[in-house]
This record gives C-alpha cells, sequence and structure tokens, in this order.
C-alpha cells in the first residue's frame, strides 16, 4: 500500500493542485509515479507483496528508469506546443525552447541507453539492439519536424522505453 499512497497523492497534486502546469514539476511527479508502479510491480512480481524488500539493484534500476522519464519526457510536449502555450502550461519545450529540447532528448536517449545496457553488464554485441532503436528515435527528433512526426517520435519513444524494460530480461537470458 506504501506505493499506492503516494501515487494517490502525486495524482492529487498533479490534477487537483495544477503540478501538470508547473515547469520541472510535472516530470518529477510522473517520473516519481513511475516509480512507484515499478516498486509496487517488483514487489508482486516477487510473490511477496508488500513484504518485499527491493534489492540494491532492485533500487538503482527503479531510480534509473525514473531518470530516463524525467528527462526525456518532454518528446510528449513536442506535439502539443500549440496548446500548452495557449493553455499556459509551462512544459520544458516551451521554456527551453523547441531545438533546446530536441538536442538535450537527444543527448539523454543515446546516455541511458548506453547506461542502462552496462548497468546489466549485457554483452557488447546486444549493445547493438537498444543503440539502433535509440538512433532512429533520436534521428526522428532532430531530422522530422511536424506535427505526424513529432507525434511517431512519441510513440517511438516509448517503443525505445519497452525496450529500456527489457534489458533485465535480455541480462538474465545471456544477452
Amino acid at each position: 500500500w506504501n506505493e499506492g499512497a503516494i501515487i494517490y497523492i502525486m495524482t492529487w497534486i498533479y490534477n487537483d493542485l495544477h503540478g501538470s502546469d508547473e515547469l520541472f514539476l510535472r516530470e518529477l511527479i510522473i517520473a516519481a509515479g513511475y516509480a512507484m508502479f515499478n516498486c509496487g510491480s517488483v514487489r508482486m512480481a516477487t510473490g511477496a507483496g508488500s513484504q518485499a524488500v527491493l534489492s540494491w539493484q532492485g533500487i538503482m534500476w527503479t531510480a534509473l528508469i525514473s531518470g530516463i522519464i524525467t528527462t526525456t519526457m518532454q518528446v510528449q510536449d513536442l506535439k502539443d506546443q500549440e496548446g500548452d502555450r495557449l493553455r499556459d502550461r509551462k512544459t520544458i519545450v516551451l521554456f527551453l525552447g523547441d531545438s533546446f529540447s530536441r538536442g538535450s532528448f537527444a543527448v539523454f536517449v543515446v546516455v541511458w541507453t548506453v547506461v542502462c545496457a552496462a548497468f546489466w553488464s549485457l554483452q557488447p554485441w546486444m549493445y547493438v539492439l537498444p543503440m539502433g532503436v535509440g538512433a532512429v528515435v533520436v534521428w526522428s527528433v532532430l531530422m522530422r519536424r511536424s506535427w505526424e512526426a513529432d507525434r511517431r517520435t512519441w510513440q517511438m519513444w516509448c517503443g525505445w522505453l519497452v525496450l529500456m524494460y527489457l534489458l533485465p530480461v535480455l541480462a538474465r537470458l545471456g544477452f
């Protein structure tokens, strides 16, 4: 129930206290939400429920995934800059600019891909898969700029994020 209580509090801050409209707070709230969902899921997957204690590796992995969310989720705001501007939502894209957001997103996708693959000690040849997917996402965000292209880049980011979540499985399989 610990994670659930925090998720409810974060949802209240995000929606009712308009945390979703505040610069950087929005990203931190969402990253914290991901961390709580991840911790709760791991506890349930172990079969020990709320009695389960995450290992140091589990805690670090949760922190890495939260870092990914915090530093790359601005990709979802690229496609709705006009709506966010009209609503006066303070997004990273509007505050720091389109070009800076795209560039920082690209850098973070590359950095997180390498860090996560190294964290799970993947075989060097196995870096090709996450780096290849990451490269396509980076190319898309830097080279394609339209509402539809930004929507597709966001979808590709979601696929890349799923791949990041699969890295522990790949590591367990010996890749």
